[in-house]
């Protein structure tokens, strides 16, 4: 009997099974598929490695404003595709190789919950003192979608294209739509995002998303927000998507990114006896299920379906399970980020959401367009936002638009996480030129000190 099997090996799964082996445990992880899960086969790290070829493809054609003469720039979608499965088979073998160096087990199969005890894989029953259930998501596929056409296709797919499409449709003006549409939009592909609701990026700072629509529109990436879709067929080689109101639009491709199936079904939750409530399993502070000795993590908590999350729910319920008692962190403290052009990245609270919770505040920002390292680098667009309380000026929330937001972002995380307010913030001094200087002007800015910017 093991002390603590993983179901599951994506990145909260290993990383759970990676921490109670630290812990003296003896650890089995069963995964159906491939170790790192979505996030490092099918999901960040591989459309990362595209967009890092996409971001040096657009760069490589603003050669003559940096001084720099260069031939005719051109792109071989097959080596770009043989560099990012690469980058994913070397990441997972280095995963693999730190599971081995632990002894933990790792069992190939679909497993299925027998009870709290007991997991079938493959007919074999293998017996824990402990269980994770780190199942994860998929991507989501609405009914109406299902229309049997190699057309349709989700991030899945996309990662595996062969061939660029010459357009495409983007169905969602999340996260991921967007940074699909930076992507194909950077290597020459006409990309039309159509989003049921006002504003894309719905969840960030609207002034963060209106700017990000504003300047993807400049990348002539087509825009159709408040539009829902109501029916798509194939025809004459292309996909039509009508929409309310009578539009439609065609394109070769459509590519949905709507959402994520949380993976709970079919894995004998349900039978054990496990809360699951409307498609998420019920967790407490600690992880716990309602089923002692039996945690959950990741997606499937329906918390926040980041990576980095399930990774650090994945270290707390580790150490639960050797009764350490950890409670998770609070999750409003937990940073987001897009990797469009320009880059997004946020954490904590927004204005709209301040205004719902009746949170008095105060704000600050500083464009990027004041910043010498932004300029040096020819990146100017964008700003950092900045909300602190009325009366303390604690960090409240901070969004960034612009160049390296999502490596900007991690420093704010911690600054809101211990409680910091502005002046506390202040007492550390930001190395020069650099584009974290932009962040201490914003913060700055909250005691009005800004020193390189007038406006708010």
């Amino acid at each position: 009997m093991y002390d603590l099997t993983v179901l599951g090996g994506g990145p909260g799964g290993y990383v759970a099974a990676i921490r109670a082996a630290q812990l003296g445990l003896s650890v089995c992880i069963i995964e159906e598929k491939e170790v790192g899960g979505t996030c490092l086969n099918r999901g960040c790290i591989p459309t990362k490695a595209i967009l890092a070829s996409a971001d040096l493809y657009r760069n490589m054609q603003k050669a003559k404003e940096f001084g720099l003469s260069a031939g005719e720039i051109s792109f071989d979608f097959q080596k770009i595709l043989e560099r990012k499965n690469n980058i994913v088979q070397n990441l997972r073998n280095g995963v693999l190789k730190l599971l081995k160096d632990r002894k933990i087990n790792i069992i190939k199969g679909r497993g299925r919950l027998l009870n709290k005890n007991e997991i079938d894989v493959s007919r074999e029953t293998i017996k824990s003192s402990k269980i994770i259930l780190a199942t994860g998501s998929e991507p989501l596929i609405p009914e109406m979608f299902n229309i049997n056409s190699k057309r349709v296709i989700t991030s899945n797919e996309a990662l595996e294209m062969e061939e660029l499409p010459r357009s495409i449709i983007i169905a969602g003006g999340g996260y991921l739509g967007c940074e699909w549409a930076c992507i194909y939009r950077a290597f020459g592909c006409d990309v039309t995002v159509v989003e049921m609701l006002k504003t894309i990026v719905p969840t960030e700072d609207v002034q963060v998303s209106r700017f990000l629509q504003t300047f993807m529109q400049k990348q002539n990436i087509k825009f159709m927000t408040g539009s829902k879709i109501l029916e798509i067929k194939e025809t004459d080689n292309q996909i039509e998507a009508t929409l309310e109101g009578g539009k439609s639009v065609k394109a070769d491709y459509i590519l949905l990114s709507l959402g994520r199936k949380l993976n709970t079904s079919g894995m004998g939750f349900e039978e054990t006896g496990i809360k699951i409530e409307r498609g998420r399993v019920e967790v407490d502070e600690y992880l716990n299920t309602n089923i002692p000795g039996i945690y959950a993590i990741g997606d499937i908590t329906g918390k926040k379906l980041l990576a980095h999350v399930a990774s650090a729910q994945g270290i707390i319920a580790a150490e639960n399970a050797t009764n350490k008692n950890r409670k998770m962190i609070n999750y409003d403290t937990i940073p987001g980020c897009i990797y469009t052009f320009p880059e997004v990245a946020s954490v904590g609270l927004t204005e709209e959401s301040a205004k719902e919770k009746g949170i008095k505040y105060v704000k600050s920002r500083f464009p990027f367009a004041a910043n010498g390292k932004a300029s040096a680098m020819g990146e100017t667009e964008g700003f950092v936002k900045v909300l602190a309380g009325e009366e303390d000026h604690k960090i409240l929330g901070v969004h960034i638009i612009g160049p390296k937001a999502t490596e900007l972002i991690g420093e704010c995380a911690n600054i809101i996480t211990q409680g910091l307010t502005a002046k506390e913030v202040l007492k550390a001094v930001h190395p020069h030129p650099t584009v974290s200087e932009s962040l201490q002007e914003a913060f700055a800015g909250i005691e009005k000190e800004c020193i390189h910017f007038m406006g708010m």
